[in-house]
């Protein structure tokens, strides 16, 4: 069985501490918590905290 891929890409300024990104990711695309997670597993996401990844 052949794995429907999607391309997205956003960008979001985050001024709410405590909040985890893959929550954010999941609220903002749409995808479930598992393929948030497994994107992020696989280098998908980047984390960028002020100016610095």
């Amino acid at each position: 069985m052949t794995e429907k891929r999607t391309t997205m890409e956003i960008h979001m300024a985050v001024k709410t501490a405590g909040i985890k990104a893959v929550d954010l990711l999941v609220e903002a695309g749409g995808l479930s918590r598992g393929q948030v997670k497994k994107a992020m597993k696989n280098g998908a996401a980047w984390l960028e905290h002020r100016g610095h990844v």
